[in-house]
């Protein structure tokens, strides 16, 4: 990668920095919204937010923020609404792991590693139900 490309990235990196916390804000309260009140239209608000999210992580050589995405898209994919307790707080850890992984340099914990388990266990377990 030459030194332009290196700063394109550096500057869209920095963009999605600024603009990730605004939409995982978003997915955060139409998830609440959704669940509270079964709204299709804010779910619909919530998976396109995501989906921006993984798009954009993928754009600016973000990995495990793309993974994270992904997966809960996956799983919100499955899911009806209302969403029982245990994966509604599934989601808001994994949303609170995305706000902390945009905000910090840090791609791989334990605490992620151990986020990313339970999220795959609920893939996994929601595919046996569809």
């Amino acid at each position: 990668m030459n030194l332009d490309e290196q700063e394109l990235l550096r500057k869209l990196r920095q963009t999605f920095k600024g603009e990730a916390p605004i939409k995982i804000a978003v997915v955060r309260r139409r998830l609440y919204e959704s669940n509270k009140f079964q709204s299709s239209e804010r779910s619909a608000e919530m998976m396109r937010e995501l989906h921006n999210l993984k798009g954009g992580s993928r754009i600016v050589a973000l990995p495990i923020v793309n993974s994270f995405c992904e997966m809960m898209e996956k799983l919100l994919k499955q899911c009806d609404f209302p969403v029982d307790e245990k994966t509604y707080t599934l989601l808001m850890e994994g949303l609170d792991s995305l706000d902390e992984l945009v905000s910090s340099n840090e791609q791989d914990s334990l605490a992620l590693q151990d986020l990313r388990k339970k999220l795959e266990l609920a893939l996994a377990s929601q595919e046996q139900f569809v």
